[in-house]
Parts: C-alpha cells; sequence; structure tokens
C-alpha cells in the first residue's frame, strides 16, 4: 500500500492552514455600518460657539437630527455587542473582553480575560439576575448591581445601561445632555453618572451608535467600552 510521506514543509504549511480556517470561522460578524453625515458644519460651529447670541438655526438643526434618531434608537431593543471594558477605581486599572446580548429586558453579559477571576456571566432581567463562574459556581441576586459590586467591586445599572448603550435617556428621569455636529448625544448626565460618547458609526443605515463609551461615576470610578462589534436584531 502507498504511504504519502509527510515532510515537515508540508506540516508545517497544513498546520498553518488550519489556524488560518479557524481564525476566519471564529471572525466576528457585524452589522453593516457606514460614517455619519454631518448635520452642522465644523465652520457653523466655531462660528456658533463665538456668537454672544445663540444660533437659532444650528439648535433647530441639531434637536431635529437628535429627534428623528431618537425615534429610531427607541426601536431597537435587541443586539449584541462586543470588545473591551477598561476599569479605573481608585486609580488603579484593569480590563477585560466582554460579550453582551440584549433582547428587551433581558441580558446576558459574559465578562473575561485578564481580570484574573475567570469568566463571570451575567444574565437575567431587571427583577432576576443569576451569575454563572467557570468553575460551575451558580450565584443568584435580585440586583445585578449588587452582584457585581460584591464580586468585581464595581457596577454599572442595567437599567440605565440599556438605554444609555444607545445614547438615550432613562424615560422620566431627570437628565442633561449635550449634543455633537451630527445631532447625537455627545454627553449624557443622569443618576450621578457622566456618560460621554466617541466614534459614532450609522448601523444598518438607521442607527446610530457610539464605538466608545465613557462612564463616569464621581471621581473614583470610570468604565470605558470599546466596542468592537455590534450586531442588531440577531
Amino acid at each position: 500500500m502507498f504511504k504519502r510521506h509527510i515532510t515537515p514543509t508540508i506540516a508545517l504549511y497544513s498546520l498553518i492552514t488550519f489556524f488560518l480556517l479557524l481564525i476566519t470561522g471564529c471572525t466576528t460578524i457585524s452589522t453593516p455600518k457606514t460614517p455619519l453625515t454631518l448635520i452642522v458644519t465644523n465652520q457653523e460651529n466655531i462660528a456658533y460657539k463665538q456668537s454672544f447670541q445663540p444660533n437659532q438655526n444650528t439648535e433647530l438643526k441639531l434637536a431635529q437630527a437628535w429627534q428623528s434618531y431618537q425615534k429610531n434608537l427607541q426601536k431597537l431593543t435587541q443586539w449584541q455587542a462586543s470588545g473591551v471594558i477598561g476599569i479605573i477605581i481608585n486609580h488603579k486599572g484593569e480590563s477585560a473582553n466582554f460579550i453582551w446580548k440584549q433582547n428587551k429586558q433581558d441580558f446576558w453579559i459574559q465578562i473575561y480575560g485578564p481580570l484574573g477571576i475567570g469568566a463571570m456571566t451575567f444574565s437575567g432581567d431587571n427583577h432576576q439576575v443569576e451569575l454563572k463562574r467557570s468553575n460551575g459556581e451558580v450565584i443568584k441576586s435580585q440586583s445585578l448591581e449588587a452582584l457585581m459590586q460584591s464580586q468585581l467591586g464595581w457596577s454599572l445599572p442595567i437599567e440605565g445601561l440599556y438605554y444609555w448603550a444607545r445614547g438615550l435617556y432613562i424615560p422620566q428621569v431627570p437628565y442633561r445632555k449635550t449634543l455633537n455636529n451630527f445631532g447625537l448625544v455627545q454627553n449624557l448626565k443622569q443618576q450621578g453618572w457622566q456618560i460621554q460618547y466617541k466614534d459614532y458609526m450609522l448601523y444598518d443605515t438607521q442607527y446610530p451608535l457610539a464605538e466608545k463609551i465613557i462612564f463616569r461615576y464621581g471621581d473614583d470610578l470610570k468604565i470605558t467600552l470599546v466596542i468592537k462589534s455590534w450586531l442588531l436584531n440577531p
């Protein structure tokens, strides 16, 4: 019987091919995105900031754009986001990877990587939360914030995050905002949190979403989400 002689070169080539196929197969799927169109040009914005009287035309353009975007974003209730989360608490920094699946009020969030605590998966809704550790341990709670605080030493409010991730404010809760030249939220203050939005892209031709969101609470906590993939209505 003929036996094929596998040389080191062939073996190395096969191994490289295998890993390339593996990497390709694991590539994160993301909803198509395009750059946004400026609502107010930089020249208009400079003139607006330098004017002693508010430029009503500029304010109107931004307000109209914000209202239009807001209506679309309110319809977006299901997504999967993934990327990197950076935490600075009491001047000490750490980071991890995350995958976040949201379906209306139901959520599934996995945090894994360099935190040194193993993979942790939080799932539930506004009434019941469950934590699963990589070692099989399960912890239940009625509050995601309390569970995250006890296990991680920091937390984000899931109800707020549901709105803030989309650049929206929690309904019927006082807030303050500033808009950028695209008519989108640039800074938002609500429930003691200061939220900054950067690197907006237009997903699925209708949903403007930030790819970098910075959350600050007081002087001691800063959480940065770098979202590498938005998959809408998965």
